[in-house]
């Protein structure tokens, strides 16, 4: 619920009972067009460490 906390007022935040099992899926890709491909590469490979 960081986000939520962040906002403030601003929103209302819920409970949800199962969030320990959620998966949250992130779409992640080395753009054709980056200007710095190694650096962009490393970055995706830190990430997928995770």
């Amino acid at each position: 619920m960081t986000d939520v906390v962040a906002a403030g007022s601003a929103v209302e935040g819920i409970d949800v009972p199962e969030a320990q099992q959620v998966i949250n899926k992130y779409p992640l890709t080395l753009l054709a067009e980056a200007t710095n491909p190694d650096a962009a590469q490393a970055f995706i490979d830190f990430l997928l460490l995770g």
